[in-house]
C-alpha cells in the first residue's frame, strides 16, 4: 500500500509541469521600416479551454495606430472572435473595429482617431497597448495580429 501511495505521488509530482505546457501564450517582435513601426503578436490559445492571455507591448507607443492586420493560423480560431488593444486605462484604442474576426483570411482595418468620428487616420496612443482576445473556443487555436504605427515628432 505503501509503494503505491508513493507511487502515486511521484506520478502527480512528474505531471505538474505537463499541466503547465498547455497555458495559451503570445510573444512579440518589433519592425522598423521609414517612419512605420509594426508590433507583431504571434498567439497560440490555449489547449485546455482556447483562451489567450491578455499581453502587454513591451515597447511603449508614441505615435498614431494607421493599420492592423490579423491573419488566423493553421489551427483557426472560432469565427468571429473578438481582438481589442487596451490602452493604461482600458479604452479600446481602435473602437471595436477587431471584432468579430475571420477564420479564413487575412483582415485590416484602418482605425478611426474615435467613436464619433468618420475620418479615418490614425488612432493616438502614448505609452503601452495591451492585446486581448475573447470569444475562442478552439483550443491550440493560432494566428497574429500585426499593428502598425507612425511615430509623433519624427
Amino acid at each position: 500500500m505503501k509503494k503505491l501511495f508513493l507511487s502515486l505521488m511521484l506520478l502527480a509530482v512528474l505531471m505538474l509541469p505537463v499541466q503547465s505546457w498547455g497555458v495559451g501564450t503570445v510573444t512579440q517582435t518589433i519592425g522598423y521600416t521609414h517612419n512605420f513601426y509594426t508590433i507583431t503578436y504571434s498567439w497560440t490559445a490555449d489547449v485546455a479551454d482556447g483562451s489567450v492571455p491578455a499581453t502587454a507591448s513591451k515597447w511603449p507607443i508614441s505615435g498614431y495606430i494607421v493599420k492592423v492586420i490579423t491573419n488566423p493560423g493553421a489551427t483557426a480560431p472560432t469565427d468571429n472572435y473578438d481582438i481589442t488593444l487596451t490602452n493604461s486605462d482600458g479604452i479600446d484604442v481602435v473602437h471595436g473595429e477587431l471584432a468579430n474576426r475571420d477564420t479564413s483570411t487575412s483582415e485590416e482595418i484602418v482605425p478611426v482617431p474615435s467613436n464619433n468620428v468618420t475620418v479615418y487616420g490614425g488612432s493616438a496612443v502614448a505609452g503601452i497597448i495591451t492585446l486581448n482576445i475573447t470569444n475562442n473556443s478552439v483550443n491550440s487555436a493560432t494566428g497574429t495580429v500585426t499593428v502598425i504605427f507612425e511615430r509623433a515628432g519624427y
